[in-house]
Formats: C-alpha cells, structure tokens, sequence
C-alpha cells in the first residue's frame, strides 16, 4: 500500500534580520521607537502569510522617507513599494514538514 504524504509549511523572518534591512536600505526614518518595536515585534515567533509581507512593507514604506528614496534612485512611489516589498520577501525563511499516512 502506497502511503499518502502530507507536508506542512511555515514561513518566517528573523526580528534581526529585518532590523538590519531597514539600517542598510535606511528604511523607517520617520517611524517612531515604539512603532519600529511593533514591527519587530510582529515577525516574532509568527507564520509569516504573503498577506503578513505586504503587511510589513506597507509599514515600512508608511514610515520611510519615501521622497527620498525616490530622489536617490530616480524612481516612482510603487517602484519604492515594489523593492521593499522584494526585500522582506527575501527575509522569508521556508520550513518544510512532512509525514507519510
């Protein structure tokens, strides 16, 4: 008899990773101590969804110097989301369970 294997999936980024991101790419400038702590804090022992990414670029885009980073890169405002967005989903760690029934 053939055994149906099952697989589960979990997906997270590490606080410091992300808190390195955002010193190298000086992102959240204009983010305030306790909402940076925030973010960190929601990527902390969580399953990360892609809902959870958009997310947390969302929040690092509302709390950076966007016209900055636009003058620097000679870019547009989605193009600023499009590379935080890449960014964090480049934090994501990918873990893999599976079990044979």
């Amino acid at each position: 008899m053939i055994g149906i294997r099952t697989t589960k999936t979990r997906k997270s980024i590490n606080r410091d990773d992300l808190r390195n991101l955002c010193i190298r790419q000086e992102y959240y400038t204009r983010g305030d101590c306790k909402a940076y702590e925030e973010l960190l804090d929601f990527v902390t022992d969580r399953n990360i969804t892609d809902t959870d990414i958009i997310a947390i670029a969302d929040n690092i885009y509302d709390h950076s110097d966007i016209d900055r980073i636009m003058s620097e890169y000679g870019c547009g405002s989605d193009d600023v989301f499009d590379s935080i967005y890449f960014n964090v989903g480049e934090l994501v760690h990918w873990f893999c369970e599976s079990s044979t029934m």
